[in-house]
C-alpha cells in the first residue's frame, strides 16, 4: 500500500453532469453513461481505456409522419430509422459521396395536387383522379391497348312510316278531272325513305247517270307501275313493277244491280248485288262518291329515284246510261318550255321536272321500256297514297 497517494487535477467543460471537482486524491473511476460504452485493455506499458458511443450518441433520435396535411398509413413518429419509397407519381434518387447521402423526390407534371383539367357546358372537372366517360344519347365508348378511347355511334335507322303520298311532292295545285281514255301519266317521285306499306291507293271520284233505262254494262281497268333508270345520266325508263285493277257493272233495266270490284290489297275480287225499285236509283252506297282503288303493291323498292305511272280505260255496251264514271285527284301546273318554242303540251321537253308528262301515245298496256324523248311536257298527273294494308 503506498504511503501516500497522489494529487490529481481534472478540467470539466462542455456537456458535464454531476459535481465539478477540480481536485483530488484517490481513486479515479470511469463509468459508462447512456449510450457510452467504456472497455480497458493493460499491457506493461499500463493501462488503456476506450469510451465509445453510440451512433448519434449523446441525444435520442425521432422521425416520422405527421397527422397534418395529405397523409396515407400509419402516422407518428419512431426512433430507430426511416425509409423514404416513392409512391404513385413520386419518384425517389440517391446519390452518395464521402459527405453522405443525397436524396432526390421527383413527381410528375401536375402531381401532388388538384387540377382543372377537364370541362364541358357548365360544369369542370377539378380532379386529378379517373375520369370516366359515360355512354349516353346513342353514344358509347370503349378502350383498347389501355389509353385509347374510341366513341361509337350506333347505326341510323329510318323510323318507320305507313303512310306517304306519291305526285304531290312539289306542292302544285289539285283538281278532281277525267284523265284520257288509255292515256299514260308519268312523273318523278324521289324516295327519301321507304314506307313500310303493301298498298298503293288511287283516290277517285264516282258517279253514275240516271238515265239508266234499260240493260246495261260497263268495264273498267286500271293499271299502275313503277319505273327506273339503270344510271343516273341514262334516258330510259325502265319498268320494275306493273299491277292493274279491274272492276265490272251491270245493270238491268233498273230493277237489278251487278257490281265486281277489288276491295282488298291481295288482289282478290268482291261482288255485291243490290236490287232497286224505281228509275234513277242507283248505287251510292257501294260505289258512288268519293272512293279509292286498291292496287296490292310488294315493298320491294329502297330509297332512291323513281318514276309512277297510270293508265286507265272502260267499256260499256246497252243503253245510255253510265254506272261508273270517274274523274281522279291530280296535281297540275302550268305547262312551261324554253323561249323561243311553242307552248303545247305534246312538245317534248324535260318541263319542270324530268320525265314528268304523258307518253307520246296511248297505249293498251304498260310499255317495258321509256325514252325521255317518249313523254310529253303536260304537267298533270295523278295522286297516289302508298299505305300499309291495315290503314
Amino acid at each position: 500500500m503506498p504511503l501516500f497517494y497522489p494529487q490529481m487535477t481534472a478540467s470539466f467543460a462542455g456537456n458535464t453532469a454531476g459535481a465539478t471537482v477540480t481536485q483530488f486524491t484517490g481513486n479515479l473511476v470511469f463509468a459508462g453513461g447512456t449510450n457510452i460504452t467504456l472497455s480497458n485493455a493493460t499491457n506493461s506499458l499500463g493501462q488503456t481505456v476506450s469510451i465509445v458511443g453510440a451512433v448519434g450518441g449523446g441525444a435520442g433520435f425521432t422521425g416520422g409522419v405527421s397527422n397534418i396535411g395529405n397523409t396515407s398509413g400509419d402516422t407518428g413518429t419512431v426512433s430507430n430509422r426511416i425509409i423514404l419509397a416513392g409512391g404513385n407519381n413520386v419518384t425517389l434518387s440517391q446519390s452518395t459521396d464521402a459527405g453522405g447521402a443525397t436524396i432526390t423526390i421527383s413527381g410528375a407534371a401536375g402531381g401532388g395536387g388538384s387540377y382543372n383539367i377537364l370541362s364541358a357546358g357548365t360544369q369542370v372537372a377539378n380532379t386529378s383522379g379517373t375520369v370516366k366517360f359515360q355512354n349516353g344519347n346513342g353514344v358509347s365508348f370503349g378502350m383498347s391497348n389501355n389509353s385509347v378511347i374510341t366513341g361509337s355511334v350506333a347505326a341510323q335507322t329510318n323510323p318507320t312510316i305507313y303512310s306517304t303520298v306519291i305526285g304531290n311532292d312539289r306542292g302544285w295545285a289539285q283538281a278532281s278531272i277525267s284523265l284520257g281514255q288509255n292515256s299514260l301519266y308519268i312523273f318523278p317521285h324521289i324516295l327519301q325513305q321507304v314506307p313500310s306499306g303493301t298498298c298503293i291507293k288511287v283516290p277517285l271520284m264516282v258517279t253514275n247517270s240516271s238515265s239508266a233505262f234499260a240493260a246495261h254494262t260497263r268495264g273498267y281497268t286500271a293499271e299502275f307501275a313503277v319505273y327506273s333508270r339503270v344510271g343516273s345520266n341514262s334516258t330510259v325508263l325502265t319498268r320494275d313493277f306493273s299491277t292493274n285493277y279491274t272492276a265490272s257493272f251491270s245493270a238491268n233495266s233498273n230493277v237489278s244491280w251487278n257490281i265486281g270490284v277489288i276491295t282488298g290489297c291481295s288482289g282478290g275480287t268482291s261482288y255485291v248485288s243490290q236490287t232497286a225499285s224505281s228509275a234513277g236509283i242507283n248505287l251510292s252506297s257501294s260505289i258512288h262518291g268519293a272512293r279509292e282503288l286498291i292496287f296490292g303493291f310488294p315493298n320491294k323498292l329502297t330509297a332512291g329515284e323513281y318514276w309512277w305511272a297510270f293508265r286507265h280505260s272502260s267499256s260499256s255496251a246497252g243503253a245510255a246510261g253510265n254506272l261508273f264514271n270517274v274523274s281522279h285527284l291530280i296535281a297540275s301546273s302550268q305547262t312551261q318550255n324554253r323561249m323561243g318554242v311553242v307552248i303545247n303540251a305534246t312538245n317534248t321537253g324535260i318541263a319542270k321536272n324530268i320525265g314528268l308528262g304523258t307518253y307520246s301515245a296511248t297505249t293498251g298496256a304498260m310499255p317495258a321500256a321509256i325514252s325521255m324523248t317518249q313523254i310529253n311536257q303536260a304537267a298533270t298527273n295523278p295522286i297516289f297514297y302508298w299505305v300499309a294494308d291495315t290503314v
